[in-house]
């Protein structure tokens, strides 16, 4: 009959669709945040300005702006444009997901949002030291922080 033949002929979907893993639920949500900040940038692009990092001596600078102490964390969701928030998001994909899974999720968030302090700190420190004045967003530099885990933890085999 007619069951017979559709069963012989349905195809096991795990064939046709290759096996990819969940991600993991702190990588998920810094995901969400990062493209839903993105998106309020572009409905509220006057957030940037208070959220930015800006250097120590920009309130001396006549340039509007000054550092605040939440800019070591606003920052990072902060993005240039589609292209900077779709190479971030990949990266903290790749990455990201990889350490999650290895520190657990309370763990990945702590050692996340010290990277973000750390990249920012050293952004300070290098701004002061070049005497520039601009603002910093993106969360590049955790990133790299992110990429140390997984490249101490690979092993190559030959």
């Amino acid at each position: 009959g007619g069951r017979g033949t559709i069963a012989a002929f349905a195809i096991d979907r795990r064939v046709l669709r290759p096996h990819l893993r969940t991600m993991p639920p702190v990588t998920t949500a810094l995901i969400v945040a990062n493209v839903a900040v993105f998106l309020l940038q572009g409905i509220a692009p006057n957030i940037v300005v208070p959220l930015a990092l800006w250097p120590l001596a920009a309130s001396a600078s006549g340039v509007g702006a000054s550092f605040g102490p939440w800019q070591l964390l606003t920052y990072a969701f902060l993005h240039g444009g589609l292209v900077h928030l779709a190479f971030n998001m990949f990266a903290l994909y790749m990455f990201g997901s990889a350490v999650e899974q290895v520190f657990g999720p309370r763990r990945y968030l702590i050692y996340y949002l010290v990277c973000v302090v750390s990249a920012a700190v050293s952004q300070l420190i290098v701004a002061a030291m070049m005497g520039g004045i601009y603002p910093t967003v993106g969360a590049s530099g955790a990133y790299s922080d992110c990429c140390l885990p997984t490249a101490c933890t690979s092993r190559t085999t030959g």
